[in-house]
């Protein structure tokens, strides 16, 4: 271990340059930051309060995306592993664990005071990080010290955002946000940081596995929930399925992506525009974000399977795609369904009740309709009636649920096998009558067609 050397720039093609022990060490703390983030939005969620949580999970997740963005850029240029290198990260950690501590309440009740105070505290670490590379490398002093000047500069200011009056907070927070993503843009003006493309590519790929591992967290949470047996598992099913494909998914698209090349591009580009390195590190805001947030979305949908949640319809839509039991439909005539190949029309369990309709009602508007539309197929089914979504009908998960059970009661009828069979029986007659052409053969070609009539 080396007690102190001068911090120099760091060689930007170093071969074999990869992530050190006390880096994954740092990152290990932001693993407790992301937990609480994505624990906190979950519990929100759950309670029902969609719109508050999910700007506050959107102003938390900057704060520990920043921190943890800030300090591997400047690893990726300035690491010396030095004593004084190692206690200034070290001291970065507790601002971390701190920060992480202040999430639950920042997202709950808007107390963002001890989030604050652990926030300036990795950032006052990175002062003094950036002081010592601006004594040592006189090359790029005026770099370094811009961006010493704008965080000291920035962290009085958070320090007094605590004292905004709660209506001027979201204002003030989006301006001070701003101030912080133009810091870089300031001091790389003047000149710039010796970052390792390689490095960089890595060191983003670590992360992302840090914020899928809340998602593989959740899916294991919906696992346990159908083994326990406080719920079945044929309604979890989907929840269980839909979460590791989800999972996997992510995974497969972002390290099918050659990010080693791509960010060696973006390096060899960096002296003439600054552009593309900025795009690709800011832009993983919303990677990081929006996967830390599908572990929360995962966990409240075993909540609100097993009704444990405070989510109406649209809030289950909106949070994980999954709504509880289709909302009655109040309308002035029946709605048509096409049940299944034959065109059946509306299953009579979920056609709304009109008064003073007799029971064969359902049965002469289809025959009425049969004479209206005598071609009808039975690849196209019964004509059926113009949409009523956006007219007080059913909406698209309502209708989807009712498509499920018109199949389910097509494929397995309810009643005995005799009946069953005398039931498909009429309306194979009643079919034929009004398509002559035989079965199937409407997938074959226009000549075998002919001949297949003709016989």
């Amino acid at each position: 271990m080396r007690l102190h050397i001068s911090m120099v720039s760091r060689d930007p093609d170093e071969d074999h340059r990869a992530s050190t022990p006390l880096e994954l060490f740092f990152d290990l703390t932001f693993v407790v930051a992301v937990a609480q983030a994505s624990s906190g939005l979950e519990q929100g969620l759950t309670g029902g309060r969609i719109g508050r949580v999910s700007l506050g999970y959107v102003l938390v997740f900057f704060g520990i995306w920043w921190a943890w963005m800030n300090f591997t850029w400047f690893a990726s240029a300035y690491d010396t592993d030095d004593v004084p290198y190692r206690i200034a990260v070290l001291v970065q950690m507790t601002g971390v664990l701190i920060l992480a501590a202040g999430v639950p309440r920042a997202l709950a009740h808007q107390d963002f005071a001890v989030m604050v105070l652990g926030y300036v505290v990795m950032r006052l670490a990175m002062v003094a990080l950036w002081l010592r590379a601006a004594a040592a490398d006189r090359q790029r002093r005026r770099c370094a010290l811009r961006y010493a000047v704008g965080i000291t500069t920035l962290q009085c200011a958070w320090i007094a955002w605590l004292a905004v009056p709660d209506p001027a907070r979201l204002p003030v927070f989006a301006l001070l946000a701003a101030g912080e993503l133009c810091v870089p843009l300031w001091a790389e003006a003047a000149s710039r940081t010796p970052w390792h493309p390689g490095h960089i590519a890595e060191r983003y790929g670590l992360f992302t596995i840090i914020v899928l591992g809340e998602a593989v967290l959740a899916t294991s949470i919906v696992v346990q929930a159908a083994l326990g047996g406080t719920t079945s598992f044929g309604d979890l099913a989907p929840d269980v399925i839909g979460g590791l494909l989800v999972v996997f998914s992510m995974w497969w698209v972002y390290f099918d992506m050659p990010a080693g090349q791509l960010v060696r591009e973006v390096r060899r580009a960096f002296d003439d525009r600054l552009s593309g390195a900025f795009t690709w590190g800011y832009g993983h805001y919303l990677i990081f974000a929006s996967a830390a947030a599908v572990g929360a979305g995962l966990t409240v949908a075993v909540h609100q399977v097993a009704h444990r949640t405070q989510l109406d319809q649209l809030g289950a839509a909106l949070t994980h795609g999954r709504v509880g039991t289709p909302r009655p439909v109040q309308a002035a005539e029946p709605l048509s369904y096409d049940r299944g190949p034959g065109g059946c029309g509306a299953h009579p369990a979920l056609e709304p009740h009109v008064p003073g309709r007799a029971a064969h009602g359902d049965r002469a508007r289809r025959a009425g309709r049969a004479q209206r539309h005598p071609g009808a197929s039975l690849r196209h089914g019964a004509a059926r009636r113009p949409s009523r979504r956006g007219r007080g009908g059913f909406g698209y998960a309502e209708s989807m649920s009712i498509r499920a059970r018109r199949w389910r009661s097509w494929l397995i009828p309810p009643k005995s096998t005799p009946f069953c069979l005398a039931r498909l029986k009429r309306k194979w007659a009643s079919f034929a009558q009004v398509n002559p052409t035989p079965p199937c053969t409407w997938m074959l070609s226009p000549v075998t067609r002919t001949a297949a009539s003709a016989a």
